[in-house]
């Protein structure tokens, strides 16, 4: 009866082990504010983005990119911009319908000292070239001020 009870405490204790594990990984994509000014990053998590140093985006995959956020100002809109910048060159990458209060379940109007969840896919083209980007995802409020900024290293393969 006791060996039964060490076994099971050793189960329970990987499980939550691996649990924890799972938790850090699916909240642990790298990236870096680039110029948040109306907002606060709370969490930002890539699909498939494993803690390397960069995210594998594969040809032909879509990609989902959730950011929770907390809002520091009120706007009845929210536009989502992105850029690919690759040697530091930011190319605007067309996005098909950037009102994000419509795209993206993103409730609006935005708050003041509110937590919001934008959630985005983005199809990953077998024509992108095989690269490293940096992807820079914006949320811009109704005067043009970025509630937040962030950069994702990323490689396409």
């Amino acid at each position: 009866m006791m060996k039964n009870r060490n076994v099971l405490k050793v189960f329970v204790s990987l499980l939550v082990a691996f649990i924890l594990s799972l938790t850090k990984a699916a909240t642990s994509t790298k990236y870096t504010d680039c110029g948040s000014v109306s907002g606060k990053i709370q969490s930002l998590v890539v699909s498939g983005c494993d803690s390397g140093d960069r995210c594998i985006l594969k040809s032909g995959s879509t990609v989902s990119l959730n950011v929770s956020f907390n809002s520091l100002t009120d706007s009845n809109k929210v536009i989502t911009v992105i850029h690919g910048v690759i040697g530091g060159v930011p190319l605007p990458f067309p996005v098909p319908n950037p009102n994000a209060c419509q795209s993206s379940g993103l409730q609006c109007p935005v708050k003041n000292g509110k937590l919001y969840d934008f959630s985005y896919s983005l199809e990953v083209k077998k024509s992108y070239p095989k690269l490293d980007v940096d992807v820079k995802w914006e949320l811009q409020d109704d005067n043009g001020k970025d509630i937040i900024c962030a950069t994702v290293p990323a490689k396409i393969e």
